[in-house]
């Protein structure tokens, strides 16, 4: 899943799937849209399902992480992904 700033809205091809509830951090529960959309992610073309909010940031689900090492980097303000060799992606 990716979750987007509506103002990228008129620059992708997105197809309405569902509607759903989700809870916050602070407990409040919102319904939001649930989209079909393709994002380009480690070189290849992926389906994923994408949310759009009012939110200027961009987040993305654990599953396109699977098969990376994530390093965060607190003190440098830095994130790394290290692409594990063994491990294939799954979509």
């Amino acid at each position: 899943m990716v979750c987007l700033a509506e103002r990228y809205l008129a620059q992708m091809t997105l197809l309405f799937k569902f509607a759903e509830q989700y809870e916050l951090a602070n407990g409040e529960i919102v319904g939001q849209k649930v989209f079909e959309g393709r994002i380009v992610w480690d070189g290849r073309d992926q389906e994923v399902e994408v949310i759009l909010t009012a939110s200027q940031d961009t987040l993305i689900g654990a599953a396109l992480l699977q098969p990376y090492t994530l390093t965060i980097d607190y003190p440098n303000q830095a994130v790394r992904l290290t692409k594990n060799r063994r491990t294939k992606h799954r979509p």
